[in-house]
């Protein structure tokens, strides 16, 4: 009896062994895919906040300078960096979209493993200072107080305007681009010939008058040369059957900034860009306006907004974080 269980007990202990010997395979399979899963996680934890990191940075540039320096951030859009090493893998930023709406995109690398952060910045808010700041409008090493020119027809004035009636003269309508050029607050002024197209140069125009800062006549052209211009008020552009009015908005060469390899002067509109019949052309704010810009009482803007031809100066923007 004995000796049958002795013989009964080696079979029992080649079993035991063999399941003592698979359920270690599995655990040390089990441990060993346990492990591999950590650094998978970690992997993707490591990735994602490279992206992060890339993509908050790239951000945070854009909001320094997208009021002050546009044509910085136009230069970077559709465009990809190179893969940037830091830390135990890399990250890569591109930027899609337009000056009012910004995709940024990063994607972190960490081994095989990759993980993409996106973050939508949204610039709404136009940078049209107070009416009471408006000297903030031009550079700090402009004299704001005396250093414009009368561009009516008083002495050591432009002779542009009579200053009687407010109305455009005929001739004597070009004066150097250094000269900032004033309106003064009692002049509104307006176009009121027939079929005549004017120039004004000056770098600088300021156009004082709040109730209708300047008003033309259908049929009449005036071509504004200028790097910065400032309307107080509204501005009307009248129309009659086909018969239009056009504001043409022109840059000094050399001057003006230049955005998507185009040159831009900038227009602070106070007031509406307003027809006759009270349709709002351009509401009030501050623009960005593309050399040779043409706004029409039709109602029209050539080339079309859509086309770029005025780009919001932005003041401030909102952006939203998402994760990918």
């Amino acid at each position: 009896m004995l000796k049958n269980e002795k013989g009964l007990a080696l079979p029992l202990v080649l079993i035991v062994m063999l399941i003592l010997t698979l359920l270690g395979t599995a655990l040390w399979h089990y441990s060993t895919s346990e492990a591999m899963q950590v650094s998978q996680y970690e992997k993707r934890l490591q990735a994602h906040y490279l992206a992060r990191s890339g993509a908050e940075s790239l951000a945070a540039w854009i909001n320094d300078h997208i009021a002050a320096q546009p044509e910085k951030v136009a230069a970077l859009l559709a465009k990809s960096s190179l893969p940037v090493s830091l830390g135990n893998g890399t990250f890569a930023v591109s930027l899609e979209g337009t000056l009012n709406h910004i995709t940024v995109k990063a994607t972190g690398k960490v081994g095989n493993v990759e993980e993409t952060v996106t973050i939508i910045l949204n610039f709404t808010s136009s940078a049209l200072p107070d009416p009471g700041n408006v000297a903030s409008i031009f550079p700090e090493d402009f004299d704001f107080e005396n250093g414009w020119k009368s561009g009516t027809d008083q002495v050591g004035g432009t002779g542009w305007v009579k200053s009687s009636t407010g109305h455009i003269k005929g001739g004597n309508n070009a004066s150097s681009p250094e000269d900032p050029v004033i309106f003064p607050e009692e002049i509104a002024v307006e176009h009121q010939e027939n079929q005549i197209t004017y120039d004004f140069f000056a770098y600088y125009m300021l156009f004082e008058n709040t109730s209708k800062s300047l008003y033309i006549k259908n049929g009449n052209t005036l071509r504004l040369h200028a790097d910065i211009l400032v309307f107080m008020g509204p501005v009307e552009l009248r129309q009659a059957g086909g018969n239009y009015a056009e504001l043409s908005l022109h840059v000094h060469p050399g001057y003006g900034v230049e955005i998507d390899g185009q040159l831009y002067g900038k227009v602070f509109f106070y007031g509406d860009v307003i027809n006759n019949s009270g349709y709002v052309i351009i509401p009030r704010g501050a623009y960005y306006y593309r050399d040779n810009t043409i706004i029409r009482s039709t109602p029209a803007v050539i080339p079309p907004l859509t086309a770029g031809s005025l780009v919001p100066i932005t003041g401030g923007g909102g952006s939203a974080l998402k994760w990918e």
